[in-house]
Parts: C-alpha cells; structure tokens; sequence
C-alpha cells in the first residue's frame, strides 16, 4: 500500500530536471581516476617506492637494479605461459585470500590494460581452464563466474569494466548521469530520515519512509 501511495505521489517535474540539467555539468573522470577508483579500494596503495632510501648513490644503484628486473619480467610477462602459471599459482593458494587475489587482479589489469588484445587473450585461456575445471569436476553445483573468488573472475570484470570506459564517455554515459539525476531530484523533494536515510520518495521499499510527517514551513532566514 505504502508502495503505490509513494509511487503516486511521484509526479515527474520536467522543469525541474532540465533547471538542473542546464546548471549541473556531467562530471566525468580522466582514464586513470577511473581505474584507480575502480579496481582500487581506498584502503590499498599502488605506491610501492612511497619510502626511498636517502643515500642519492644507493636511490640511483636501486632504480637501476629495479628497471633492468622490471626488463626481465616483463619478458616473462609477455610470455602467455608463464602468465597464466602464475595466476594458477596464486589462484591456488590455500594462503591467498579473496581481497589479496582481488588486489593481485587488479594489478595484473594496470599492468596488461595497455595491450587489451593481450589480456584478452589471456582472460579466453583462463576462462576456458576455468571452464573446463567447472565442467569436469565432481561438484556440479558450482556456478562459473558466479562466486567472484577467483583471480580470473576478478580480471573479467576488470577488463570488461576497462574496455567500456571510452563508450561511457559517449551517450550512453550521459544519459544513465541524467537518470541519476532525475532519480536524485525527486526523492529529494520528500523528506528524508537524517539518520536512517529512508526517503519517501525511495524506490526501494525497504528504505521507505512510513511514518506521516508534518510539514511546517519556516520563516526564519
């Protein structure tokens, strides 16, 4: 009942919305705040020489060391089987937990999101070992791609959620921010529960308000 009361009540104010459409500007991210923002909580950090020696001739000996390793892994990077042996690796691991194989994917999508025809490749292998060990193991029940505790469901959404960036930014991106704010309008025109956040413009029933307020206007300035 409350449901159909609130939902009536929701007349669309077109003037309203185009007020604010016309003042509010859309207010997209460069590339890298939405990556960073993405497959980063803000709880980790991507700033892995945030305490350099003092020493100038051991900073430089240590930036040389660590640019001709970063050379040699990176040979080893392009090399699809050792990739994928190391994520089975890691995948694998009893110690590893979920948000460690999360932040473990994340970093494989910073690293691999400058050639996508090469992640792609690698997600098609993991995908299909993936598959393939879904298919043939004992426990039928399991839901592929489902239970998000693998590396590479982890870098599925990650590589999915970096290849649709540029499509965002088109029309697509303007019209769910004009959504957002058509939504945000309305249900501020009701009054809002400071503590709890239910609305009585919620869409969502569950944070309805239900308790009739009465509203009295203030004068004061």
């Amino acid at each position: 009942m409350y449901v159909f009361l609130g939902f009536a009540e929701l007349q669309v104010e077109i003037v309203d919305f185009v007020k604010a459409a016309d003042t509010n500007t859309i207010p997209f991210t460069d590339f890298q705040t939405y990556v960073t923002k993405l497959l980063f909580s803000k709880n980790e950090s991507i700033d892995f020489l945030s305490l350099p020696p003092t020493d100038p001739f051991e900073v430089n000996n240590k930036i040389e060391m660590f640019r001709k390793a970063m050379k040699i892994f990176q040979e080893l990077f392009n090399n699809k089987e050792f990739l994928i042996e190391l994520i089975r690796i890691f995948d694998q691991n009893s110690y590893i937990d979920t948000g460690e194989k999360s932040y473990f994917a994340s970093l494989l999508m910073i690293a691999l999101h400058k050639n996508l025809f090469y992640a792609t490749e690698i997600l098609k292998l993991l995908i299909d070992d993936l598959i393939s060990t879904s298919v043939y193991t004992s426990n039928r029940n399991v839901k592929t791609l489902f239970r998000s505790t693998s590396i590479c469901e982890k870098l599925l959404s990650h590589w999915l959620a970096v290849c649709m960036y540029n499509y965002l930014r088109g029309l697509p991106g303007e019209e769910l921010y004009n959504l957002y704010s058509a939504i945000k309008i309305q249900i501020n025109k009701g009054p809002i529960d400071a503590i709890t956040g239910e609305a009585k413009y919620s869409l969502n029933q569950d944070n309805m308000l239900r308790t009739t307020l009465e509203v009295k206007v203030s004068n004061s300035g």
